[in-house]
């Protein structure tokens, strides 16, 4: 999963003095590469460097070019965020260039659901980020900053970390455990919906599995040869 290198406007679709592309993956250093007239292939992580965008031999823009390494970015990935000029010509022309070159336009909530994977963020960060963008008042931004500085997490880390509740004869697992597995099985098998995990669908992949139906969180156990299943009915 996560293989292809994903791009989108970081910043609003509309006029400004700057406009951010972002880029993600593996490919992204090989990418912009392709469309500056640089090599940053060996420029550190947090730097940032000038760089002028062609499309063969017109001059697009001249950029700045944010640069994080893999593991140290948002998404966990090797990361570059560029900083051009804001016209709305000039920031999709930039976009349609870097998608020429075999970058994916990122879905909606892509970057942060990377974070996610690649454990950069929990549930309840993720969340947050998301608040804080469609907060429109004060206090709506307030309660996602503290979601997003830990405050949910602190609350409940006594809880999620408390006494076990399912366990087989080789394995036992917390809560946070438990919703973490659900959430990157359903992620990565293209589920948007935990609860449309099936017996069937986690039975068909190899390995320890997840599902989530009702208030039950059961323990499918099919190639690693568990016998013993023990389930823990929670109540909401």
């Amino acid at each position: 999963m996560n293989k292809d290198t994903i791009v989108a406007i970081a910043t609003g679709n509309t006029k400004g003095a700057i406009s951010i592309i972002r880029v993600s993956g593996d490919e992204a250093f090989s990418i912009v590469n392709s469309i500056i007239d640089k090599d940053i292939t060996d420029s550190k992580g947090y730097s940032i460097e000038r760089a002028t965008i062609k499309d063969n031999k017109d001059i697009i823009d001249d950029v700045l070019l944010s640069i994080f390494r893999a593991p140290k970015s948002y998404t966990g990935e090797d990361v570059i965020e560029i900083n051009c000029h804001g016209g709305l010509y000039v920031t999709r022309k930039v976009l349609t260039l870097l998608l020429s070159k075999g970058a994916r336009l990122a879905r909606n909530g892509e970057f942060t659901e990377r974070a996610y994977l690649n454990d950069k963020l929990d549930l309840a960060e993720a969340e947050a980020i998301n608040d804080l963008i469609n907060a429109s008042n004060e206090m709506m931004a307030k309660s996602a900053i503290h979601s997003l500085k830990g405050s949910t997490k602190k609350l409940l880390e006594p809880l999620e970390e408390a006494p076990l509740f399912i366990s087989t004869a080789h394995t036992r697992m917390s809560v946070r455990a438990v919703e973490k597995m659900i959430k990157k099985y359903a992620l990565k098998s293209g589920i948007s919906d935990p609860n449309e995990i099936t017996p069937h669908k986690a039975r068909s992949t190899y390995g320890t599995l997840l599902y989530h139906q009702e208030n039950d969180i059961q323990l499918v156990a099919d190639a690693l040869g568990h016998k013993s299943i023990e389930t823990t009915r929670r109540h909401y």
